[in-house]
């Protein structure tokens, strides 16, 4: 083998997944439709009781590896897929003692075996088309044709789209917020995968997406503007709406969007990532056709949506694949120039992708409801995949980059890249087992991961005998199913006999001492109740017509005037009593005006009901919310004793301000006595000034002198 530098084995690379043309598309679907041979396998073996469900490895031979032959090795013997289920079913017989379920699952193992191998088949190709033992028609199409990786792409989005639809059951649809903060996550994955590609020189595939973008982009776009869009869910099914949304797309791209994607150069950030602007709004029309398959699904045949389909979900799935592929096909055959092309995701590529998967999904139904019917629940391995679809792809994705850089793929033959293959898809399907058998182990249940309990805090509140009441529950549901069947079929058995027997109908085929025979005459019970019940409905009435009958006999009605002088009518023995009762009344008017209270007590003038000096509603009153936090509420407290103390230390300052006020003014009311005394002295006694004694003092009464005795008033106040 010649040596070639890394920058020339990059080029490779990148020449090795260019210019693709793609292949048939009888081919494509029957690599997806090999999944249902396997889930066909793995029910009869279990079924047989040759494996164990729970086994990784049963399951990891049956689902993975067929799969990874199928796109790689043994893609050229992919048509006799069918001939190997006909062979299978005639090889294992399924026990005939097998019990039917009494229950169904809660979540759909159809659904749950779709889309666990839809993301096994995704994270295969994702790998194997860097090997040389991959087709070249399965890889990502350049321009227009069809390939298995372009159907990879489309089913993961409508995947996507089926169980995203139960958020929008009920006319209900995720906040505006909510969707912005699931679709965040998703572009910073996009974002870390588009700088850990450059960083380390990891060849691209620029005609794929775009220069920047990459198909987080797309995912990580697709909620908001879900909801942007939730103002037209309210007046129109999903499929309408993905229709309009394609057809549109269609109709620009036919004015001249596609030759602008196709021949543009790349000069700015819009024209560089054209391919992966413009196919979003062609996958936004195939995430939109996976909601409305959602509610086919999902639907509550209990509760009357709007907009629900009339039909059954699975007549439902079948009659909108067969339009769909009709619709592709008659689309083909009218304008052969406008092939389906990826990378526009234009309208024959959604009608592809959305009529295959329908198909799909309604195979998997029907494979379930006639061929397995024993056994509900998917298997282990599709379940873990299912229930963690993003980060199996995330972990794909790196475990593709590694290998990448640690060795050169072009160059193995087909085992060593098979062998490279099988041991990554089991590097990242066994940890996400694991994960799920341990969470299941802690469950109880063979079903999604339960959440962990969280810690209940003091304030939660546990009612009274409620473990007890579970413990019960528990224990009435582990009844055993044939007990309750077979008491279920005695009952009916028994009550179409006594049924038979109150109508007449029954034959007698007993004895009168055989011990089978009934021991009830149900004939005669019933006519004897309903003798005895006229028998003691007219005792009854006869019974009350003498009780009344006497009563009017013994104790007759008579009239007597009341006090008021009106005619009344009463029994003869109440008449006493009513006598009496008026000689109480007359009595008691009598007495009236000896209580009745005279002006002086009515006033009562000297109750005081007010004052407003001693009201405390105008101290003020409040309430304070105070944290549960310990240290928060010391601080609260603190600041409330501070308030506290500057509030009474003004109420203390006020109180002083008001005590000196009235001390200034009983020293001036004072001073103004004694001048008055002076000037009243001194009109009496008229001296003249000479002649004043010295003794008496008469202070100078001016402006000067009135204005400072002001100011030292208004600074002892203040």
């Amino acid at each position: 083998m010649v040596e070639i530098s890394n920058e020339e084995y990059k080029l490779a690379k990148e020449a090795h997944v260019s210019n693709c043309t793609g292949g048939g598309t009888l081919e494509v679907a029957l690599v997806c439709h090999s999944l249902i041979l396997s889930h066909f396998i793995w029910y009869r073996l279990v079924d047989a009781k040759k494996i164990k469900p729970d086994s990784f490895f049963p399951q990891f031979v049956i689902y993975v590896i067929p799969l990874l032959s199928y796109m790689t090795w043994a893609s050229n013997y992919i048509y006799y897929i069918p001939m190997l289920g006909l062979v299978f079913h005639q090889i294992v017989k399924r026990p005939q003692n097998l019990k039917r379920p009494q229950k169904e699952e809660a979540q759909k193992s159809y659904l749950t075996v779709y889309r666990a191998g839809l993301m096994i088949m995704t994270c295969a190709a994702i790998l194997a088309v860097d090997f040389q033992f991959f087709p070249r028609r399965f890889a990502k199409v350049e321009t227009f044709g069809t390939s298995l990786m372009d159907m990879g792409v489309g089913s993961f989005v409508f995947s996507s789209g089926v169980v995203s639809s139960r958020s929008y059951m009920n006319n209900k649809q995720p906040s505006l917020l909510k969707s912005f903060r699931s679709g965040f996550v998703i572009l910073l994955l996009g974002f870390a995968r588009f700088f850990l590609t450059k960083s380390v020189d990891y060849q691209e595939h620029h005609s794929e997406y775009g220069l920047h973008w990459n198909f987080f982009f797309t995912l990580g776009f697709l909620p908001p503007v879900m909801t942007l869009l939730g103002f037209l869910r309210k007046q129109l099914p999903f499929a309408v709406l993905a229709i309009i949304v394609i057809v549109i797309y269609q109709i620009v791209l036919y004015l001249g969007l596609q030759d602008w994607v196709m021949n543009a150069p790349r000069t700015g950030l819009i024209s560089a990532n054209k391919e992966g602007i413009c196919s979003f709004f062609g996958y936004l029309s195939v995430f939109l056709f996976g909601l409305q398959t959602g509610e086919f699904i999902f639907q509550n045949k209990s509760i009357q949506l709007p907009n629900a389909s009339p039909m059954s979900s699975e007549t439902s799935i079948a009659f909108s694949g067969v339009v769909l592929l009709l619709a592709y096909n008659i689309w083909i055959y009218l304008f052969p120039k406008y092939d389906v092309s990826r990378g526009m995701a234009n309208l024959p590529y959604v009608l592809w992708v959305v009529a295959s998967n329908l198909i799909l999904l309604f195979d998997l139904i029907a494979i379930e409801k006639t061929a397995i019917k024993f056994v509900k629940s998917a298997p282990p391995l599709l379940v873990a995949i299912n229930n963690n679809g993003l980060f199996t792809f995330l972990l794909a994705n790196i475990l593709t980059g590694l290998i990448n850089l640690s060795m050169r793929t072009l160059y193995m033959n087909t085992w060593s890249s098979m062998l490279v293959n099988a041991v990554d898809l089991k590097a990242e399907l066994a940890q996400q087992t694991e994960k799920f058998n341990k969470t299941r182990a802690s469950s109880g249940k063979q079903s999604a991961a339960k959440r962990p309990e969280q810690k209940r805090t003091v304030w939660t509140k546990q009612n009274k005998g409620i473990e007890a009441r579970n413990a019960k529950d528990k224990q009435i549901e582990e009844v055993q199913s044939d007990v309750l069947a077979r008491s279920r079929e005695q009952l009916e058995k028994k009550a179409k006999i006594y049924e038979a027997m109150r109508s007449g109908q029954y034959k007698e085929e007993y004895d009168d001492d055989d011990e089978k025979a009934p021991l009830i005459d149900f004939d005669r019970k019933y006519f004897q109740e309903r003798q005895l019940e006229e028998i003691r409905e007219e005792t009854e009435r006869k019974l009350k017509k003498r009780r009344q009958e006497k009563e009017e006999a013994d104790d007759p009605w008579v009239e007597y005037e009341d006090e008021f002088g009106r005619t009344r009518t009463v029994r003869q023995s109440q008449l006493p009593n009513m006598t009496v009762q008026e000689e109480e009344n007359r009595e008691d008017m009598m007495l009236r005006p000896d209580y009745e209270m005279g002006d002086g007590l009515a006033s009562r003038a000297h109750i005081r009901h007010y004052d407003a000096d001693k009201e405390i509603r105008t101290k003020g009153v409040g309430f304070y919310l105070f944290s549960k936090d310990e240290e928060e509420r010391e601080e609260q407290l603190a600041k409330l004793n501070k308030l506290r103390d500057e509030t009474e230390n003004a109420r203390k300052s006020a109180i002083s301000a008001a005590a000196k006020r009235q001390q200034m003014m009983a020293k001036n009311a004072e001073k103004i006595r004694a001048r008055r005394a002076a000037l009243q002295a001194r009109k009496q006694h008229p001296l003249k000034h000479d002649k004043i004694p010295s003794t008496i003092h008469m202070p100078d009464v001016n402006e000067e002198s009135v204005a400072s005795f002001l100011q030292s008033v208004r600074k002892q106040v203040e």
